[in-house]
């Protein structure tokens, strides 16, 4: 008779508040987990690149990622040569900005920019 009055004071106090008690919270995720079924919207297997695009957008990770990787592949978008004399520094906002050894290799790249742009 007990767990019926307990159960009823739960149940009313839950209805009357809004909130669960921690038993009552204690069986729906009990319920939660043990009400899975296999084939289930949502259990279907995802691949591993789309699972990662996921982490990726969720964790606001795209802008950081994508600047590292221009940095690391700087020499294959300018070329050897050029990157041999040149280093990026930082991308603020959509700006790259470069360190050249001297103008004359900042002036190559300024006339490369289309190029350069076309390869971003």
């Amino acid at each position: 008779m007990t767990d019926f009055a307990q159960e009823f004071y739960w149940r009313m106090r839950e209805a009357v508040t809004g909130r669960l008690g921690r038993d009552a919270k204690r069986r729906a995720e009990r319920a939660e987990r043990n009400s899975s079924q296999p084939f289930q919207k949502g259990r279907d297997p995802v691949k591993a690149g789309a699972s990662i695009e996921g982490l990726l957008q969720a964790f606001n990770w795209d802008g950081p990622l994508s600047e590292a990787e221009l940095f690391a592949n700087w020499p294959k978008i300018v070329g050897d040569q050029n990157a041999a004399n040149s280093q990026p520094e930082a991308l603020i906002n959509g700006t790259l900005t470069v360190r050249c050894k001297s103008t004359a290799w900042s002036t190559q790249l300024k006339l490369m920019q289309p190029q350069i742009l076309a390869r971003l």
